[in-house]
């Protein structure tokens, strides 16, 4: 696998600048980040299930390789993992299962490499943001919201291992404004589903630039009020097992506030 091999001629259009710039911090970001880690701080629980800090980086890999169209390892997973529950987990734990046992090193040197090619072959990629291309689990979305998405989910496994390690940071920049963009444009559509109060009830997201309002009621005070700073947002809309939505700043109806909570996680 060589940049030069995979990469098309072209650049990619001007409205692509901003979330290409974004992956690009991100993964800087999570470079950086793993510089600093101790040898065992690989090896420490994440909020994704099953899943260690060496983990996320084995996915964050396999995902950017299979962009560069390299195919996934054959790889048997071994029958006893609990977190593996659909077909989709089963195709993502591949690429981590499969690394499972090399070192730091190994991983860190594969995850430049690889991320280094993959935003070469984006960067040229002069695909239209708006033209519709398969993504993942079965996804045909406009090419940018395909690559938010993406960018989403590297921020957030990014801040997995932030957690998982101590190290709290990237709370600002591109990353940050896609996330909340997302929950802005996609909140105020799926938790009306998920929670049938808000049929009758109205909840205030307070984001760390913005309000979202969700639900029906209508008048003058929501019902509750969430404090949504970014690195709370990002878990909960990931669905981690370390989100905590019991530990949510809520003003108003605890309870109203802690279903809208549980409700937020949309990632496969």
């Amino acid at each position: 696998m060589t940049t030069s091999d995979s990469a098309p001629a072209t650049g990619a259009p001007p409205e692509m600048a901003d979330v290409l710039d974004a992956l690009e911090e991100t993964w800087t970001s999570i470079q950086g980040l793993l510089t600093e880690l101790e040898p065992e701080e690989w090896r420490l629980a994440t909020g994704c299930p099953g899943w260690d800090v060496a983990d996320n980086v084995s996915h964050l890999t396999g995902f950017e390789l299979a962009v560069l169209g390299v195919a996934r390892p054959d790889h048997e997973l071994p029958p006893d993992l609990a977190h593996v529950t659909d077909d989709n987990k089963r195709l993502t734990e591949v690429d981590v299962d499969y690394r499972r046992g090399r070192t730091p090193a190994e991983l860190q040197e594969e995850f430049d490499a690889v991320v280094a090619a993959s935003l070469a072959r984006r960067r040229a990629d002069p695909t239209p943001a708006d033209e519709v291309r398969d993504g993942p689990f079965g996804w045909r979305l406009p090419y940018k919201r395909l690559l938010e998405i993406r960018v989403f989910d590297c921020f957030a496994h990014e801040q997995d291992i932030r957690r998982a390690t101590g190290r709290p940071g990237h709370l600002e920049g591109g990353a940050t404004r896609i996330a909340n963009d997302m929950a802005e444009q996609m909140l105020p559509f799926l938790l009306p589903k998920r929670v049938p109060a808000l049929e009758h009830k109205r909840v205030e997201l307070r984001l760390d630039d913005r309000v979202v309002t969700i639900g029906g009621a209508k008048g003058d005070l929501p019902d509750a009020v969430i404090d949504l700073p970014v690195d709370r947002l990002v878990p909960l809309m990931g669905g981690r097992a370390d989100a905590h939505p019991e530990r949510l700043g809520i003003e108003g109806d605890r309870a109203l506030g802690m279903d809208v909570g549980h409700a937020m996680g949309f990632t496969p």
